[in-house]
Formats: C-alpha cells, sequence, structure tokens
C-alpha cells in the first residue's frame, strides 16, 4: 500500500505485520492472535489501525505476481505459455496437482489473510476506540478485505472451509460449507463496508492512503459478487440475484460522481503509465510505492506483470533495452491468435493502447550481419549492406499479414506476421501456436503493464498499481445481468458506453444493437476490455459449467488440448489434506485424487 503506514504508526509495515503474527506467518495454524504483543499492538486505536494495515498485506501475493496470473488469467482461451519459466500447469492444466507450490503459497496467503481479518474483527471493542466513526471505518475495511480473500478462495476452490473466527490453535478437522454460505457472508460484509467507507483517502498519490478501500471498492465488489452469485442458483432465485447484479452495478454507474470514479475518454488515457498512480477509473488498486518499499509488500520484487507479456527485442539489429519498450528477458504469456482477432483494430482503438506490432531503432544506424539473418528468416543476398538506422522501424510483429515469405526476406528490419506465429490463423477460426521454435518466439506484446518508474538496469519488480477492480466493469456486470433478465436492449446500452469509448475517429458500425448481445458476444467484449487483468478465469467459470468450460477453451485455445470438467475448481493443497485428520469425509477436489 502507498504511504498506509506514514501518518499511522512508526512501524514498518514488515514489523507491524511480524508483530502481529508472531514468528510465524506461513501456515493458519500457527497465527497466534493471543500473543502479547500482538494484544498490546492492538489495544489502542492507532495499535488497532496496524493491524487493520496487515489485513492488506496478502492481497498483494495475488496480484501482480505468478500466482494471480497463473490462477485467474491463464489457462483459459486468450494466453499461451511461453518462456522457460512458465509454471506448465496453470497455462495447460497438464500436472495440475495437490503437491503443487503455487496453490499451497496461495492457499496460506489467502488464509493468513482472512485470518487477519477474523482477528480484527473479533477484537475491535478492545482497541479503545473514543471516535465511532473512525472505530467503524477501520472495521469495514475488514469487512471488505475478507470479502475479498473469501471470493478468491471460494472461486478457486468451491466450498472449502468457511471461518469466521479467528484460529487460534491447530485446527486438525474441517467441515466443508456450500458456495452460497461464503456468498452470503460476502455480501453482507459488503453491505456493511459501503454503508460505512470513506469516499476516498485523499487526492495526493504521495501522501494519500489510497490503497485502502473506500465506498467505491465495496460498490464494485458488491456488484461482482451479486453477479457471480447468480451463476448459482436457477430460476427465479436465479433472477432475484440477477436483478441485485444489475441494481448493484446501475448504482455505481449512475452515482460515479458521489463514489468519486469515471471513464477515461480513451483506453490509451486509461493504461497511460503517467495515470496509474490515483488512477480514476480504479475502483480499488492494489497498490505498490516506489518512494518507500517497505509500505509495499514483496518490496523485493514488486509488481512484475510488466515483463511477463513481452516480446524480446533487446539485441536485435536497432534495438537494445529501452524503458519505452520494457523488460523482455521473462516472457511467460502470449495472446492466442483467438484473442488478437477478437479486435477490429481498424476501428477498436483499444487493440493500440493494448498491443504493440512497431519497435523502433534506438541505437545507432545498425548494418545487417550475415549471422542475424539466420536467426530472422532473412535473405543475406537482400539484405546485405542494408543498415537499420536510428529512430527507423526497426521489428514489426502483427496480427495482420506483410507479405509473402520471400517479401518478408527482403525487408531490412525484424518482420513476423500472423502466419508465422500461429498455423493456418484464419480470421474467425482458432488457430494453434506455430511448432518452430524459432516462430514461436515472435508474438505482439501486450503492453497494458508497462512501468515507466521502474529501474531498467534491474530485474525486479515495479511500482505500478494493479486496478483489482475497475470502474468499466460495472457496466459489463449490468449488461450480462439484463441479458439474464431477458433485456438484451438494455444490455447493449451498456456495453455501448465502453465500446463507444473505445470506438476510432470515424469508424462506422461499431455499435451494437439488441440483437449482437448473448454470451459468446459478453465474453469477447470482456476479454477485448479486461485481457490480462486477472480476471479470465473466473468470467469462464462464472458463465459455464460442466464439459462447457473445458470445450469452450480447448475451442478458442487449441495449445490446451487436457482441460476437463474439473479443472473449473483447483485441488486443496496435499499439505493441507494430509493434516486433517478427517481428510476422508472433508475429500479432495473431485477429480484430483
Amino acid at each position: 500500500m502507498i504511504s498506509t503506514m506514514k501518518k499511522i504508526t512508526k512501524l514498518s509495515y514488515a514489523v507491524a505485520v511480524a508483530a502481529i503474527l508472531g514468528t510465524s506467518c506461513n501456515k493458519l495454524d500457527e497465527f497466534n492472535p493471543s500473543n502479547t504483543t500482538g494484544d498490546a499492538i492492538w489495544a489502542t486505536p492507532e495499535g488497532f489501525t496496524t493491524l487493520v494495515n496487515g489485513a492488506y498485506r496478502d492481497i498483494h501475493t495475488l496480484y501482480g505476481t505468478e500466482p494471480g496470473l497463473s490462477l485467474g488469467e491463464v489457462g483459459t482461451d486468450l494466453w499461451i505459455g511461453n518462456g522457460g519459466n512458465v509454471p506448465n500447469p496453470y497455462y495447460t492444466y497438464a500436472g495440475l496437482v495437490p503437491s503443487h507450490g503455487t496453490l499451497s503459497e496461495t492457499w496460506r496467503n489467502l488464509w493468513n489473510g482472512i485470518n487477519m481479518c477474523n482477528t480484527g474483527i473479533a477484537n475491535v471493542d478492545k482497541a479503545g476506540f473514543i471516535d465511532q466513526k473512525e472505530k467503524a471505518i477501520r472495521l469495514a475495511e475488514l469487512h471488505f478485505m475478507r470479502a475479498l480473500y473469501y471470493y478468491h478462495l471460494v472461486e478457486q476452490w468451491g466450498g472449502v472451509m468457511l471461518r469466521t473466527e479467528p484460529t487460534t490453535e491447530p485446527k486438525y478437522t474441517a467441515e466443508r460449507s456450500n458456495p452460497e454460505a461464503f456468498y452470503d457472508l460476502m455480501i453482507s460484509d459488503l453491505l456493511f463496508a459501503k454503508e460505512n467507507l470513506p469516499k476516498d483517502w485523499g487526492a495526493d498519490a504521495a501522501k494519500s492512503e489510497y490503497g485502502r478501500a473506500s465506498k467505491k471498492s465495496a460498490a464494485g465488489l458488491l456488484a461482482r459478487v451479486y453477479l457471480t452469485r447468480a451463476s448459482y442458483s436457477t430460476g427465479g432465485d436465479a433472477a432475484a440475484w440477477y436483478t441485485k447484479a444489475k441494481d448493484a452495478a446501475l448504482d455505481v454507474i449512475n452515482n460515479y460522481i458521489a463514489y468519486g470514479c469515471e471513464l477515461y475518454k480513451t483506453p490509451a488515457d486509461l493504461w497511460n503509465p503517467n495515470n496509474n498512480k490515483l488512477n480514476k477509473e480504479s475502483l480499488f488498486s492494489v497498490t505498490y510505492s516506489v518512494t518507500n518499499v517497505t509500505w509495499s509488500y514483496n518490496s523485493t520484487n514488486g509488481n512484475r506483470m510488466y515483463k511477463w507479456f513481452a516480446t524480446k527485442y533487446n539485441g536485435y539489429p536497432g534495438l537494445t533495452m529501452d524503458i519505452k519498450y520494457g523488460h523482455d528477458g521473462d516472457q511467460k504469456a502470449m495472446p492466442t491468435w483467438h484473442l488478437l482477432d477478437l479486435f477490429d483494430e481498424t476501428k477498436d482503438a483499444r487493440y493500440d493502447a493494448t498491443f504493440q506490432e512497431k519497435w523502433f531503432a534506438n541505437v545507432k544506424s545498425y548494418p545487417w550481419k550475415a549471422t542475424d539473418t539466420s536467426a530472422f528468416l532473412k535473405n543475406w543476398a537482400d539484405v546485405n549492406g542494408k543498415t537499420v538506422d536510428t529512430l527507423s522501424l526497426a521489428m514489426h510483429i502483427t496480427k495482420g499479414v506483410i507479405g509473402s515469405s520471400e517479401d518478408k526476406r527482403k525487408i531490412p528490419y525484424v518482420t513476423f506476421d500472423r502466419n508465422d506465429t500461429y498455423d493456418n490463423p484464419v480470421p474467425g477460426t482458432p488457430a494453434k501456436l506455430n511448432s518452430d521454435p524459432l516462430k514461436r518466439k515472435f508474438f505482439v506484446f501486450m503492453k497494458k503493464f508497462l512501468d515507466n518508474t521502474r529501474p531498467l538496469a534491474t530485474t525486479s519488480g515495479g511500482w505500478n498499481d494493479v486496478f483489482a477492480i475497475r470502474f468499466a466493469e460495472m457496466y459489463f456486470i449490468a449488461a450480462e445481468a439484463f441479458h439474464k433478465l431477458g433485456d438484451n436492449a438494455s444490455a447493449a446500452t451498456y456495453i455501448n458506453v465502453i465500446r463507444d469509448r473505445a470506438k476510432k475517429p470515424g469508424a462506422t458500425d461499431f455499435l451494437i444493437d439488441a440483437s449482437k448481445v448473448n454470451m459468446d458476444f459478453i465474453l469477447d467484449e470482456r476479454a477485448r476490455e479486461f485481457c490480462g487483468e486477472q480476471l479470465r478465469f473466473y468470467d469462464l467459470k462464472r458463465v459455464f459449467r460442466g464439459e462447457d468450460f473445458a470445450n469452450y477453451i480447448k475451442t478458442y485455445n487449441p495449445d490446451i488440448t487436457v482441460v476437463t470438467k474439473y479443472h473449473r475448481l483447483r485441488p486443496v493443497p496435499q499439505a493441507e489434506m494430509d493434516a486433517l485428520l478427517n481428510s476422508a469425509e472433508f475429500k479432495q477436489t473431485e477429480g484430483y485424487n
């Protein structure tokens, strides 16, 4: 979080958390809130705020991190694993077993966060608050964070144990709860949070505490929770939940001024790195600080999303590492042909705001060498004696077609098009990644998360905030709910607000009418708007049941072949199952036994 400690306590973030958690926070059953040091810290309003600060800690392990990417975005229709460090089980589902480390890490961190919230909620009356408004705000923060942690837990693992009291000693048995019970708690938490959180925490990115939850955070998450809860229902019960989702989304949309949020005028403005801090479209940001890393959890690595979608360019003819193009040494995810094909780049400004196809030379004039040609599919006879001049086009990787193979060999800069990267990429038809190891290295760069604050010389994380909930999502929640309620005209109206923002000047036939609205179109539109933002797994899980989930992924991402219906949920970590005395009764997630 940015500055959450500065005006509250002299303890650093890490020290405060360590004092609250005791000597270890690695396992839920090791958390000891009766620890004397912890009791002393939260026995005053100032000390209790330190406990609240600690409740934000573990959400940083899920946003801007590899576990967040693995569990929230990949393994879907939108991304193919690329690079030597890819955690394959999450990209392909092959080898996804209960003992995998990312599962254990994320499970542990979510439960740490939940237990911190439960501890604060249980002990708030011991903190000696005189100002009841301040007490309500701190309590509302805890309720919001508990709802956010539980949202991720239940959507990843389904109906596991639901706990509302702090864990003070090891628990060797556990009982499952239905997912609906989790949602009942989340909704109660968020209604309280929405009522008691402040509108904002200040408008100065350097001094404010804007990384805390605010009223718009609770309202936005509440709309998402209602929509997801509706997907667990049928018939009239579902209609009631979709109505709640629609109303909650419209509450934020219609009262955006009161909530203090608005849409940027263009997609480029939204993703301009200069608008990252205090982004006016973000309803809740997981914040990282460039000025003081002790206010950011995971201070060594920070937010690493900037480098995992990047195409390699450093050392290619005319190009060297440049903050403008980002760090290129840790590729993990590249777009499927399906994702690129969803965009009509002649009309949709989101394509240019989301992807990069051209790199311009940033070193002195570079002469082509004979050794370059085999690496870049060039004909030496045609490029011999040619140069890549400073500021001229040095690399062009496109979803389009540059020309014939012979034409591309003669062009005096690096050129790869869709026919190089993918096998048989016909518009409207899913295509596999090219099997040629050389060609699959070159792909269109998803640039949303470029970070111009990160030191170029280091490969560690950056300090961009992560937009966990965006105002634009409210329009899609409203649209999906209207569609489920049988009102496609209203659904089209709310989709068109975002499409109108995305429409390039002069573009025609870009807005839609009711006849275009169905769940396939809504999913396509959500992909165009939110690709890369750790929402896609949740979208597919919400919309599809059984083999429909697997079939959708295999249809649009033919590089994934082993996904099946039970992959909608993750296996409970094996260490957790081994520790339970009633593991046979509790049962492992179906399909992972």
